[in-house]
């Protein structure tokens, strides 16, 4: 009888052990939330994510989720994904540097002062992954806002004319960028590299971008570019030249259709913010390549881009002229020239310290700073 009983108490202490240990298991067994599904419009075929990865744990029902204060928090520790975001320029950081801003026309199959092989284009996005540039939008280089983990540079990547070597579509039409144009070019490369968005400005001629483009098919294609992280930028109708368009209402009109263009391709207007001069000449009256009305059609730039110079100041510099911002011309000749004089001189290149709160510049080039474009960071002496 002694050892029955003996046996009975055993098994009554040992009975809530195996609930205990399973729930602690399960709570180990628990991973992060699969990432987000990948845009519609692209081929998840080359995409799917193998791994997969352990359901996360469910708050709702208690499952997997460790007390507050348990040993679990302190052995598990944060499971958030690390992204990768790929080589860095191993520069420290330096936010009064220069911004590439890089300007294409056509994609054909040779090299020439307005032309770049496709093969020569991505090797151009190869060579910016692999020293450090991320794209960023125009809009966030004018207005200062430029968000890079620490060591990145930005570059904005710019194409003129709205040509069809730019963009074209496939048999499968809108959506489905043809294998032999930049924009398809520029996205396969980004899906396969961690960090490096496709930002880029289109600066549109109206009325017929993307030649031969059927016509009917433009409003889609530019929501298209809106939706997918490009933006859109004005280069006048018919790629007007100010050597002869010269009145100042001829000026405003050339200027507005093509903002009329878009506004009537996208649903409650789109403002293009940044302005390509034609030809790199202004108009007779610079003033109304800012701004300007035709009709019922008003227009407002806030920022205007050379045909092709050299980098471009930081935002932060007192040299800072967004409505004169050149452009580096993506010719092999002037890429040879500029990305070593970069290298050569770490002080002329933009490189970000990771945080948005904080200006980290040199601090013998503090005389260059321009504190009004501050705000209210904190700047800090390197």
């Amino acid at each position: 009888m002694v050892r029955v009983a003996t046996l009975v108490l055993v098994l009554i202490l040992l009975i809530p052990l195996g609930p205990l240990a399973c729930g602690s298991q399960d709570a180990y067994d628990e991973g992060p939330a699969d990432p987000p599904a990948e845009d519609p419009s692209r081929d998840e075929s080359t995409e799917t994510d193998e791994d997969g990865g352990p359901e996360p744990a469910d708050p709702s029902t208690g499952e997997g989720v460790a007390e507050d204060g348990g040993e679990e928090d302190e052995e598990r520790g944060d499971e958030t994904p690390v992204v990768d975001p790929g080589p860095a320029s191993g520069l420290p950081p330096n936010e009064l540097g220069s911004v590439p801003i890089l300007m294409y026309h056509h994609f054909g199959s040779e090299e020439d002062t307005w032309t770049r092989t496709l093969e020569n284009f991505e090797a151009d996005l190869e060579f910016l992954y692999e020293n450090g540039y991320r794209p960023i939008p125009m809009r966030d280089y004018v207005s200062g806002s430029i968000d890079l983990p620490r060591g990145m540079s930005p570059v904005v990547i710019t194409f003129d004319d709205g040509l069809a070597s730019q963009l074209r579509w496939s048999e499968g039409g809108v959506g489905y960028p043809h294998p032999d144009c930049a924009v398809a070019i520029l996205t396969e490369f980004a899906r396969d590299k961690d960090g490096f968005e496709t930002h880029a400005v289109f600066y549109l001629n109206s009325p017929r971008p993307f030649h031969p483009l059927d016509a009917d098919d433009i409003p889609e294609t530019l929501r298209w570019l809106v939706d997918h992280g490009f933006e859109l930028g004005n280069h006048t109708h018919y790629h007007a030249d100010f050597r002869e368009v010269t009145s100042p209402d001829e000026i405003q009109r050339v200027i507005a259709l093509t903002q009329s263009m878009v506004d009537e391709a996208i649903p409650g207007g789109y403002p293009l913010e940044s302005f390509a001069l034609p030809y790199g000449l202004w108009p007779r009256d610079g003033e109304l390549a800012v701004a300007g009305e035709h009709g019922e059609t008003t227009y407002r730039h806030e920022s205007i881009v050379l045909v092709g110079a050299n980098p471009a100041p930081s935002p932060y510099d007192r040299g800072f002229d967004p409505l004169n911002t050149p452009r580096i011309r993506a010719s092999q000749d002037q890429w040879d020239l500029w990305f070593p004089e970069l290298d050569r001189n770490p002080h002329r290149r933009y490189v970000s310290d990771g945080d948005t709160s904080t200006v980290t510049i040199p601090a013998d080039l503090e005389d260059r700073l321009d504190e009004a474009s501050v705000g209210d960071r904190e700047v800090v002496l390197a």
